[in-house]
C-alpha cells in the first residue's frame, strides 16, 4: 500500500504565524465569546501547544470595531512596573481611536499609577 505523505507546514521555536498557524477556530469563538461578555481571559495549558500563537492571530486579525494590542508582560516582576506597562499598553491601544485619547490618558494620569 502506497501511502502519500505531505509534510505539514510547522514552527518549532517562535509563535507560529501566516501560513504556519494552524487555525484553531473554536477556541478562538470561544475566546470572543468571553471578550464580548465583558470577561477576562486566561489561557493555561502546556508549553508549545500555541497559546502564543493564537493570540498573536487574533490580535492581528480582530473582531470589527475592535483594537487589540499583544504584550508579553510575564516577566515583569515588580508591581509598579506591571501597572506602569499596562497604563502604556491602554495609550497605544487608545491612540487607535485618537479622539479619545488625550481625554482617557488625562483620567489615568490623575490616578497616579
Amino acid at each position: 500500500m502506497k501511502t502519500n505523505w505531505k509534510s505539514p507546514d510547522i514552527i518549532i521555536g517562535k509563535e507560529a504565524t501566516g501560513k504556519f498557524y494552524y487555525r484553531r477556530e473554536v477556541f478562538e469563538n470561544e475566546v470572543w465569546k468571553e471578550i464580548e461578555k465583558g470577561n477576562n481571559v486566561l489561557i493555561a495549558a502546556p508549553r508549545r501547544v500555541g497559546k502564543t500563537s493564537v493570540m498573536k492571530y487574533m490580535t492581528e486579525n480582530p473582531k470589527e470595531n475592535y483594537k487589540l494590542i499583544f504584550r508579553n508582560v510575564q516577566g515583569i516582576d515588580d508591581e509598579k512596573r506591571f501597572y506602569k506597562t499596562i497604563y502604556e499598553l491602554i495609550i497605544i491601544c487608545l491612540s487607535k481611536f485618537k479622539k479619545n485619547k488625550t481625554l482617557i490618558q488625562n483620567y489615568l494620569t490623575k490616578m497616579r499609577i
